[in-house]
């Protein structure tokens, strides 16, 4: 992951892979599987793949840079570095990937609402970055969340009852001595 943050981070996503493949001399080979260089796998951001790298990070307890790529992929987040003409993808809808810097056109949004990065970043803000995963054994409480945060409140609805979560950070908060409550999994 050290790696994907220094090869591959635009300010806007990271990037699939790098160099985007330029294509042949001629005009006629010039795409990679129909895929110019900068657009999604030849070298784009491929958002789905961005929520998987989140995910990654929160795993790995880097909640800071965890949340850095949850925001700068944000259609919003995007929109204010290359401005809403180059974006030229709607403002509130998450896009499938976005033209990379091997292309002219970086920056672009491409193939908007008929993507899995929607489902992917319900899944990866949720379970991964606030951390409240159900699993066979029970609901995971394991949060990732930047470091200047004190906390947040989720609501929720779990085996039939309503719970209210708080998660604070705090140097001077002791855990709570609940002992069905172990390793962050309530059963």
């Amino acid at each position: 992951m050290d790696s994907a943050a220094r090869e591959l981070d635009t300010g806007m996503g990271l990037l699939l892979n790098t160099p985007g493949y330029p294509g042949w001399p001629s005009k006629e080979a010039a795409m990679v599987n129909g895929l110019p260089a900068g657009y999604s796998e030849n070298g784009g951001v491929f958002c789905q793949a961005n929520c998987w790298a989140i995910m990654a990070e929160a795993l790995l307890g880097r909640g800071d840079l965890a949340w850095k790529y949850y925001r700068q992929i944000l259609p919003h987040s995007v929109i204010q570095k290359v401005g809403v003409e180059r974006y030229h993808t709607e403002a509130y809808a998450w896009c499938s990937t976005m033209l990379g810097k091997d292309n002219e056109k970086s920056g672009r949004g491409c193939v908007s609402q008929v993507t899995g990065t929607a489902a992917w970043m319900d899944v990866v803000s949720t379970q991964y970055l606030l951390g409240i995963r159900p699993t066979l054994k029970g609901l995971l409480i394991n949060p990732s969340i930047p470091s200047d945060w004190d906390g947040y409140t989720v609501e929720r609805l779990y085996r039939g009852h309503q719970l209210t979560i708080r998660v604070y950070l705090s140097e001077s908060l002791k855990p709570i001595d609940f002992p069905a409550f172990s390793a962050g999994l309530l059963p």
